[in-house]
């Protein structure tokens, strides 16, 4: 007996040992409880250490391959937005990704001294901001955003009994742009005299996004700053124009001193009439291009014409000459 109970004691003592115990000879302590589950990453599920877990291990996704949140998830980078790039700061100003010298708006690509930025062709050294421009060649030399077109002469004469028939009391050399715009004008308003041109004037414009003529801003006195008259414009359904507005000194910001309003023939779209606060002009017998030839003028508005302009134009459809009679 002594030695029986002897030996079931060392069997219950190596059976206590082996963990084997338990009812049906299963364990009472799960391996799960020996040894609990480790945290992986890339498993779907935020273990604890993890700042985030997408499912995989990839970095550049907002959650990184060791499941931490990215720095540009949690602070994205504003959006670029392009602008003159400037050239040797680090910076990527014109939204490239193309930093300084790699940049070809840093660079002179036709060492005409000009970078590409301020160039408006940086592969040709005869096109530069204040090159010289050939005047109607289709070419912006001067990158100015256009070509100076055509010189245009305009002669004005005058009639009067009391002078000499078509005495010559004004010339005016006009420099357009390819799409008939006017860039500059000199005016000479006495010729024979030989004294040259007092009034130089320079044009600016504004456009509608059709393209269409807004403002014409015209700067003549060199010693005020800013244009010394505009002109704003609407146009009807048709693309005409339907009203013109001028101010006399736009620096005043004082409004339109006046406002002209165009008419034109229902039948063929010429123009018939331009009304303003103190005159009204009639057109009429036009050329084949639609051009008036003749005008007359109520200055009074009372049905007496007071002047009479005879037109001539050039083969673009600009005046060329102008006859003004005294009636």
């Amino acid at each position: 007996m002594k030695v029986r109970s002897t030996l079931y004691l060392v069997l219950l003592t190596a059976l206590a040992l082996s963990g084997t115990y338990g009812c049906g000879g299963e364990s009472s302590d799960t391996d799960n409880n020996q040894n609990p589950p480790v945290a992986q990453c890339g498993d779907g599920v935020v273990d604890a250490g993890e700042g985030c877990d997408d499912s995989n291990l990839v970095d550049g996704d907002g959650c990184d391959s060791v499941c931490q949140l990215e720095d540009n998830n949690q602070n994205p980078p504003p959006a670029c937005v392009p602008s003159t790039e400037v050239c040797d700061n680090g910076t990527d100003e014109d939204c490239d990704d193309l930093i300084d010298t790699a940049d070809s708006d840093c660079i002179d690509g036709d060492n005409d001294g000009f970078l590409g930025a301020q160039d408006c062709n940086d592969g040709d050294a005869a096109i530069y901001p204040g090159a010289t421009e050939v005047i109607g060649d289709g070419i912006d030399q001067d990158c100015t955003g256009m070509d100076k077109y055509l010189a245009q002469t305009s002669t004005f004469s005058y009639s009067d009994p009391s002078l000499a028939p078509q005495f010559l009391i004004n010339y005016r050399l006009t420099v357009f742009t390819s799409d008939g715009l006017e860039l500059s004008s000199s005016t000479d308003s006495d010729p024979l005299s030989q004294n040259g041109f007092e009034v130089v004037s320079s044009y600016t414009y504004t456009f509608y996004p059709d393209g269409k003529v807004q403002d014409q801003f015209d700067d003549y006195d060199a010693n005020l700053p800013g244009p010394d008259y505009q002109q704003h414009y609407t146009y009807d359904a048709q693309g005409r124009i339907d009203t013109m507005s001028s101010d006399d000194d736009p620096s005043a910001n004082d409004g339109y001193e006046r406002v002209s309003q165009y008419a034109y023939d229902p039948n063929t779209s010429f123009l018939l009439s331009i009304t303003s606060s103190n005159s009204i002009e009639y057109y009429s017998n036009y050329d084949a291009a639609g051009n008036p030839l003749d005008v007359d003028v109520d200055v009074f508005k009372n049905g007496i014409f007071d002047y009479h302009y005879s037109y001539t134009y050039d083969s673009q459809g600009r005046s060329l000459s102008v006859i003004v009679t005294d009636l």
